[in-house]
């Protein structure tokens, strides 16, 4: 039995592909401005762990923050990650939003009086990016003679749409990812599988993990899947390594049987931490059961925990975000 399908696998496979260090590193030193890249000090590279997307839109965002240092100083980039099937032209203005949140944030845990740059970079991997704006300043008319009371920023905007032309670069593992991403939504299934056995056929040495992810990512995002054609393509070269997908689909088996045991965990804890909450708060707010019902093991287990703690909706509030 395979693994149940994901709800959001873009998210998923962006956030697998992309919280390695090796692999943003060769996407910065690949794809950032000459004079940017320049100031950036990438050996102090690291994720930080935090979400700034609205709970509302995680079906369509995606974000990963990294902090380095520039000059001396904290820096953030910040990865805004867009696979709407529709184009959403206030993209930029919430983008904004969650440099204003990561400011916030910093401020609260920091003795500075200065805020950390921030460089928003936008990954878009919509259906049509033409409407998409580039900068805060194009939202406004006549702005000229304003400037000095608007937050004018730019984003840095990388296109890896199936229809975009930008050119793909970087080491073998990068292109492999960006490939994917960009092919994912083709409704020519075995391209994508060309760009699988392509991988494992030219490198001398294949991560196994990057690979896996990828075959995970086309079956949860293609409603066709098929690992015989992966295998038949790599053995009609006369390579071997369809052993390496056999291995590879047991692995999504034993996952598929796993998430299964955790999703009904997750779904147990839901109804108790719900009946414990109207009990004690007598609570009927649908958006309140939208947010529980949205909530990961450890946070609904620390609510099931804490719950003679919580007498208000603000207390709740405190597990919930």
């Amino acid at each position: 039995m395979m693994s149940k399908k994901l709800n959001n696998p873009h998210d998923v496979f962006f956030k697998a592909s992309f919280s390695r260090i090796d692999l943003v590193k060769n996407f910065f030193e690949n794809y950032l401005p000459d004079d940017i890249k320049a100031l950036i000090e990438f050996e102090k590279l690291k994720m930080e762990d935090n979400t700034f997307i609205d709970q509302e839109l995680k079906d369509f965002y995606s974000d990963i923050l990294y902090q380095t240092e520039i000059k001396g100083k904290k820096a953030y980039l910040y990865f805004l990650f867009e696979h709407k099937s529709y184009d959403d032209k206030w993209t930029i203005l919430q983008i904004l939003n969650y440099m204003l949140n990561i400011w916030l944030k910093t401020k609260d845990n920091s003795k500075s009086s200065s805020l950390p740059v921030i460089i928003p970079i936008l990954f878009y991997n919509g259906e049509n990016s033409k409407n998409i704006k580039k900068s805060f300043g194009e939202y406004f008319r006549n702005k000229e003679q304003f400037t000095r009371f608007l937050p004018l920023f730019e984003v840095l905007f990388y296109d890896f749409s199936l229809k975009s032309n930008m050119k793909i670069i970087g080491d073998y593992k990068l292109q492999y990812v960006l490939k994917l991403m960009k092919m994912i939504k083709s409704k020519h299934v075995k391209l994508i599988y060309k760009e699988i056995t392509d991988y494992i056929i030219n490198l001398a040495e294949i991560n196994e993990e990057i690979v896996f992810q990828g075959i995970k990512y086309i079956f949860e995002a293609q409603d066709e899947f098929d690992l015989e054609s992966i295998i038949e393509l790599i053995e009609k070269k006369g390579y071997k390594e369809g052993e390496i997908i056999m291995t590879m689909a047991d692995k999504l088996r034993q996952e598929g049987r796993q998430e299964g045991r955790q999703e009904g965990i997750r779904e147990e804890l839901i109804d108790t931490v719900a009946l414990l909450l109207n009990k004690k708060l007598n609570l009927r707010d649908k958006k309140i059961d939208g947010k529980i019902k949205s909530l990961d093991i450890d946070k609904l287990r620390k609510i099931r925990d804490n719950i003679f703690e919580i007498c208000s909706v603000d207390d709740l509030d405190k597990y919930v975000n």
